[in-house]
């Protein structure tokens, strides 16, 4: 499935070079060229969705300022001041909020991260639901114009652009975002402001890179861009769990859901902790024990597909009070080992979980849950773990 979608992006950046060459007379007269209008969309869309408020924002004053006055208040609305101005000031807030959040102690500037958080997924719909297709159909001359000087001119050309370039500028905005929006769950799960820093710089130091290139030259500027959907497509499961994750996990801390949380029955909401079999790392399901004292984790691999069941080990479990979470724990051979991470709404209720699964409860302590924490934090960055047996049912 992967190859088929490189596949794809490959194809459509070939596409966009004959349209330079066979663009109609129409197009060379108005001075546009529409291959060159392809490299230009597919760099916005990707920088977009790589910050889709500071995009939008960016993109919606540079077309406010290079209108004619008479003609500024016809603008789309995401070139109206009043949009880009608001934008503009979020993304302020979020720049201060981050410079003094580095010399902060730690917690203090998570419920900010965990706003800025909500505030990206909403101007990712935002951007999804309106602006991708505003830049899609820029594409759409361009497309007409290459199909026409190819003999297809029976053709409803801008049906055909439509269809075709529609879904394929929304796949693109999907696994670019995915891949953006782990850096900000990323932020939420660091304890270490610095670690937090270093992360808003990363990003926006490609989003810089890729406005100057595709400045520079519009067609260098879209094989950087396809380079960066390749990357977040091959990571797009790891981005995917880890957003399900943080969404999660935000939620819980956001609404104080500890405070109204009762364990009650022997299934609850869970995350694999290690690679269990072929089951990735935080993948999202319940973790159920059963009437005749089994344990198993039920899944659906990208919440949608068909429910698998994982039988677990069940000698020598606990719950221990993790340093963010509580964590279901297996002893062996003198080494402890995480199973299951649970939501930060068990926290507090380890005694509760552990009496409804009928395990014990151990004290992790100060240290270990310090070293655990590291521990987790390498893991959940490099997307493995611990290979754990299991058997595995459909």
């Amino acid at each position: 499935m992967k190859s088929i979608a490189c596949l794809l992006i490959l194809c459509a950046a070939l596409c966009a070079a004959p349209a330079a060459d066979s663009s109609t007379a129409s197009a060379r007269k108005s001075g546009k060229t529409p291959g060159v209008e392809l490299a230009q969309a597919l760099s916005t869309i990707t920088g977009v969705a790589i910050s889709p408020l500071l995009g939008v924002s960016a993109i919606g004053a540079w077309r406010y300022f290079h209108t004619p006055a008479s003609q500024r208040a016809n603008v789309s609305w995401y070139a109206q001041p009043w949009f880009w101005g608001t934008g503009f000031f979020i993304v302020l807030l979020a720049f201060v909020k981050d410079a003094f959040g580095a010399v902060l102690p730690p917690g203090w500037k998570r419920p900010f991260d965990i706003a800025e958080l909500i505030e990206n997924k909403l101007s990712a719909l935002v951007a999804a639901g309106a602006f991708v297709p505003i830049f899609a159909s820029i594409l759409e001359p361009a497309s007409t114009s290459w199909l026409a000087g190819t003999g297809f001119a029976a053709i409803d050309a801008n049906s055909i652009a439509s269809f075709l370039m529609l879904p394929f500028a929304a796949a693109v905005f999907v696994v670019v975002f995915l891949a953006s929006h782990a850096i900000n769950i990323l932020i939420i799960l660091s304890p270490w402001g610095a670690i937090d820093a270093a992360l808003k710089a990363a990003r926006t130091f490609l989003l810089s890179l890729l406005t100057v290139v595709s400045l520079i030259n519009p067609w260098v500027g879209a094989l950087f861009s396809i380079g960066i959907i390749i990357l977040a497509w091959f990571i797009a499961g790891w981005s995917f769990r880890l957003s399900v994750f943080g969404t999660i996990f935000s939620w819980d801390l956001l609404t104080l859901r500890r405070a109204r949380c009762e364990p009650k029955g022997t299934e609850h909401r869970a995350f694999t902790a290690a690679r269990i079999e072929r089951t990735p790392v935080r993948s999202c399901g319940r973790l159920i024990k059963t009437a005749s004292g089994e344990f198993q984790f039920a899944y659906r691999p990208w919440l949608i597909f068909p429910r698998k069941v994982l039988k677990l080990p069940n000698t020598n479990l606990a719950i221990g009070n993790g340093f963010l979470f509580p964590v279901l724990l297996r002893e062996a051979d003198g080494k402890e080992t995480a199973l299951i991470n649970f939501p930060p709404r068990y926290c507090g209720h380890e005694a509760e979980l552990a009496r409804e699964y009928a395990v014990p409860v151990r004290d992790i302590g100060a240290y270990k849950g310090m070293k655990a924490a590291w521990r987790w934090i390498k893991e959940l960055i490099s997307g493995k773990g611990s290979e754990i047996p299991a058997q595995v049912t459909a």
